[in-house]
C-alpha cells in the first residue's frame, strides 16, 4: 500500500488497526485474521476478505483500499513473526553454546 493509498482510505473509510493473529478454523480452512480493531476472514475456497463469519457474499469486503490496508498489515505481522523468530534462535543459539 502506498502512502497515498493509506491517507486516501483514512480520509474516506478507513481506522488504523493492526494484525495480531492468523488462525485457521476448524471448518476446513477459513482463515481468521484477528486484528487490533475489527476481526476478518478469508474464504477458505476462493480466498475473499470478509468482515464476518461465516464468509458469504453479504459480508465479502468490497474496498479496494481495506484489502490492501488488510494486506499491508498481514506482510507486517509475518515480517515481525521473522524477525522474532531470528531472535529467538539466536537466544537458543547462545544457550547451546
Amino acid at each position: 500500500m502506498t502512502d497515498i493509498e493509506l491517507i486516501d482510505y483514512l480520509n474516506n473509510e478507513g481506522e488504523l488497526f493492526k494484525v495480531k493473529s492468523l488462525d485457521i478454523i476448524r471448518d476446513g480452512g477459513t482463515v481468521l485474521i484477528e486484528t487490533s480493531r475489527p476481526t476478518f476472514y478469508i474464504h477458505k475456497k476462493n480466498n475473499t476478505l470478509h468482515t464476518a463469519y461465516p464468509p458469504i457474499q453479504d459480508n465479502l469486503i468490497q474496498s479496494d483500499l481495506l484489502e490492501k490496508f488488510i494486506v499491508s498489515q498481514i506482510q507486517k505481522y509475518i515480517s515481525n513473526l521473522e524477525v522474532d523468530l531470528k531472535v529467538k534462535k539466536g537466544i537458543l543459539q547462545s544457550i547451546l553454546k
